[in-house]
């Protein structure tokens, strides 16, 4: 038995994806991204640092998704998946490729919004990058330290460390708010 031919898929079933697809991944950037506005700095200021705890486990998210995509094109989706349930359309049952190509085209979208979150976070870091307390905000966020592991490896205090990395956030929460982050 040889590789069944692959047919195109109906305009109307295609079309229906590929929206799906493209809300999927515009809700997920608005969730993400700076268009959602925080009320006031002091939200902007735990916005932002929500965004940094999460930064890391997005990179391996996105890595395992892709990991994902490639299972998928190499042994299809699994025959009774709950993931194409939203893309059924009035009852009507996906086929075999119809189905695998929607859950492709959506982990492809939940990793571009998730890669557009990682690029906004080190769009951001990088204009932080060179201050010689950054490692207050990365030890901290990034690395799981407290304030005096941080002052240890950078010769200071704990309170210096705290201070600095407030300011670096507040920094960062106008970077990525702009005006809303501002006191």
């Amino acid at each position: 038995m040889g590789n069944p031919k692959k047919t195109q898929l109906p305009p109307d079933i295609k079309a229906y994806i590929d929206a799906s697809v493209k809300m999927t991944a515009e809700a997920v950037k608005e969730a993400c991204g700076p268009l959602q506005k925080p009320q006031n700095a002091k939200t902007a200021f735990k916005s932002t640092e929500a965004r940094l705890y999460a930064l890391l486990v997005l990179k391996v998210k996105i890595k395992d998704d892709t990991e994902k995509i490639e299972q998928l094109r190499t042994y299809g989706a699994p025959e009774r998946s709950k993931s194409i349930t939203r893309f059924s359309k009035n009852s009507v049952r996906l086929d075999p490729e119809e189905a695998l190509e929607a859950i492709i085209k959506d982990k492809e979208a939940a990793i571009a919004a998730d890669q557009h979150e990682v690029d906004i976070l080190e769009t951001a870091l990088d204009y932080i990058r060179d201050d010689p307390y950054y490692e207050a905000v990365s030890g901290r966020y990034f690395d799981g330290l407290d304030n005096e592991a941080i002052g240890e490896k950078i010769g200071c205090d704990g309170t210096t460390v705290w201070r600095n990395r407030q300011r670096l956030v507040k920094s960062l929460a106008v970077r990525l708010y702009g005006t809303a982050a501002i006191d």
